[in-house]
């Protein structure tokens, strides 16, 4: 039987995301940008839909949990980590925002399109030097690589925060090192 190849993911180095933050220190909607997509794996469309009283508690705090709708059209749960949270409302309140849209367009006052956004991310790349600058969805990718990485390569946990309703979807986040596999085998051999 032959198996499907595995697609290889993208992801963006380490170094091009820290030069892409040291151009954007001005642009308080695009580091939040950068830090939602780096921080959920959400997409460019999900992340443009947000709005303020999707993220909001009664009380006035983010929500740890936000209710996402997705690809396919699915209401999905989305962890929001301190760190994004933290951005969140420090964004809220510098930028005095009360209710709708998240991101706005400086150009049109309304909430920011995707291409908007795309454009956005384009440009800081070009500032940084970048000379192939990479698709908002390689933050996506990014974020499982390192979701991969973090977890022992739990194809569960990818999945699982992704959103991918598929195992087989989640595993092309999986890389694992000759190391890993030797380590595993030995583990084992010690208990035989």
């Amino acid at each position: 039987m032959n198996a499907l190849p595995i697609m290889k993911v993208v992801s963006i180095p380490d170094e091009d995301i820290n030069r892409i933050k040291a151009v954007i220190q001005d642009n308080p909607r695009l580091q939040l940008f950068l830090k939602i997509a780096l921080g959920t794996g959400l997409r460019l469309r999900e992340i443009c839909s947000l709005n303020i009283e999707d993220l909001l508690t009664p009380e006035n705090e983010i929500k740890e949990i936000i209710k996402v709708k997705v690809k396919g059209g699915r209401v999905v749960d989305t962890c929001l980590s301190d760190n994004v949270r933290q951005a969140i409302k420090e964004y809220i309140q510098s930028q005095q925002l009360k209710l709708g849209a998240l991101f706005i367009s400086k150009r049109t006052g309304k909430r920011i399109t995707p291409n908007g956004m795309w454009r956005d991310f384009r440009n800081a790349q070009i500032k940084a030097g970048i000379k192939q600058p990479y698709h908002p969805h390689q933050l996506r990718h990014t974020f499982g690589t390192k979701i991969a990485s973090l977890s022992g390569q739990n194809p569960y946990l990818v999945a699982e925060l992704m959103h991918h309703r598929s195992l087989n979807t989640a595993m092309i986040y999986i890389h694992l090192s000759e190391q890993q596999k030797f380590d595993t085998l030995n583990k084992v051999g010690e208990l035989i």
